[in-house]
């Protein structure tokens, strides 16, 4: 959790109102991360097939990673939006540079972006920091940081940022979320691989503790894997332990294999797989849950072998 550890110390900047000459931005938002981190999971938008069935866990794990998506989105979003306009202060002899503050009429909150260059070490560490609006000169609060690795060019970076949404409510009750939320990232030219932690997370339903691990070949094949903590029953009794890991070709074809255990069930071990075509309908499944058989044909299967998540 080092990058959790980041995201709560004190906000390491005072803007001034005088600086050098402008920075380059563009030389930012070529290093900072983009969309090329957030995962491209096939979907049905047209809603093609429904007379058939639904595959289960092709739409539990569409919902994870639209889950993952927006919260890696909304903060790309704005890294785009930032960056693309020229920073408000910077000095170029210590390669650091601020954007903002800047707010909306009813936001109770303005925001700045702060990204600076250690170039003894060849990191980007950038921050967005948050203060309520119209209440002076108070220190700004940390909600979202970020470190990019030495080594990154435009084409390829590693780095990790994360978001204290316990910060974002304090500061905007209508940031409804709680908890934190990590990601460590990988771009290379031709895939990318990432891992999303949710740490006491809540947003409506009750906290949840969640990783989730995936990877995607640009243009081809991806596959996730989900591990969290969840009351399957839906009875507010006690949280099991669910793992799915989730297998795609990019025709959308793809095969789920899941377990979960704890909770409720005890030592007990409840196991499911299932393959979807490209309409996203259930070709094949097999559970150890009753006493049905194996249903469809394991040779429409995209991935004929089972592969369940490790419970190390």
């Amino acid at each position: 959790m080092r990058a959790l550890a980041f995201a709560l110390a004190a906000l390491p900047l005072t803007l001034s109102a005088c600086g050098t000459e402008a920075a380059d931005p563009g030389a930012f938002a070529e290093i900072l991360p983009d969309q090329r981190v957030m995962i491209d999971l096939p979907v049905d938008y047209a809603g093609a097939a429904r007379e058939r069935e639904w595959s289960q866990l092709y739409l539990h794990t569409a919902m994870a990673t639209e889950n993952v998506n927006g919260l890696i989105g909304s903060v790309l979003t704005l890294v785009d939006t930032v960056t693309a306009l020229p920073p408000s202060w910077s000095d170029e002899e210590d390669n650091t540079a601020v954007w903002g503050p800047f707010t909306d009429p009813l936001n109770p909150a303005e925001t700045v972006l702060w990204v600076h260059y250690d170039e003894p070490t060849d990191v980007y560490t950038w921050v967005f920091g948050q203060r309520p609006k119209n209440m002076g000169e108070v220190e700004w609060i940390q909600v979202v940081a970020g470190q990019v690795n030495e080594g990154a060019t435009e084409e390829a970076s590693d780095g990790w940022f994360a978001i204290d949404f316990d910060k974002l409510h304090e500061l905007d009750p209508t940031h409804t979320a709680t908890g934190r939320f990590v990601t460590e990232y990988d771009v290379a030219q031709d895939q990318v691989s990432a891992q999303a932690i949710f740490d006491d997370f809540a947003d409506g339903d009750g906290p949840t503790d969640a990783v989730y691990r995936y990877e995607q070949v640009v243009g081809g094949e991806g596959a996730m894997q989900l591990m969290q903590t969840v009351d399957i029953h839906g009875d507010q009794s006690l949280d099991e332990l669910l793992a799915i890991h989730s297998r795609w070709l990019n025709s959308g074809e793809g095969r789920g294999d899941a377990w979960v255990t704890g909770g409720d069930l005890g030592d007990a071990v409840g196991t499911l797989s299932e393959c979807w075509g490209p309409v996203f309908d259930v070709v094949y499944s097999l559970n150890n849950w009753d006493e049905s058989p194996e249903q469809g044909d394991v040779g429409e299967c995209a991935f004929a072998e089972a592969e369940f998540v490790s419970g190390e």
